[in-house]
């Protein structure tokens, strides 16, 4: 049988006590709020749109040739009439990666509003 004492206990609790006490601080620290990200959507270089991500709307081109969709935080492509559907098929904007329908000239971007560009490093 092993015998244990007065002092093996403090140790014990203090070992503990190191332990928990930065992953307490971690998970409880204040963490900062982000701000919402700037949707564009722009033809021929003009802007015909311009809001937030967190503002769900659908936006289409005057010549009803191209529909993008933001919803729940994401931006995607949902209609063109352009033969290829590359646009569509890309999936969601986001920083640093915009979606552009060539044939019908519409660019649609997403750009960070708290500094965030998306990429990780920029060589040059």
């Amino acid at each position: 049988m092993i015998n244990v004492k007065k002092g093996d206990y403090i140790i014990i609790l203090l070992t503990l006590l190191l332990a928990v006490v930065p992953i307490g601080i971690r998970l409880f620290r204040a963490v900062p709020e982000r701000q919402e990200s700037i949707v564009t959507v722009s033809k021929e270089g003009e802007i015909i749109y311009q809001g937030s991500v967190g503002t769900d709307c659908v936006v289409e081109t005057a010549d009803g040739g191209n529909r993008i969709v933001i919803r729940n935080g994401a931006v995607f492509m949902e209609y063109a009439d352009c033969p290829d559907q590359t646009c569509v098929k890309e999936g969601r904007a986001g920083p640093g990666k915009p979606l552009v329908c060539l044939p019908n000239h519409v660019i649609v971007t997403v750009a960070a509003s708290d500094g965030e560009s998306g990429y990780d490093a920029i060589a040059k």
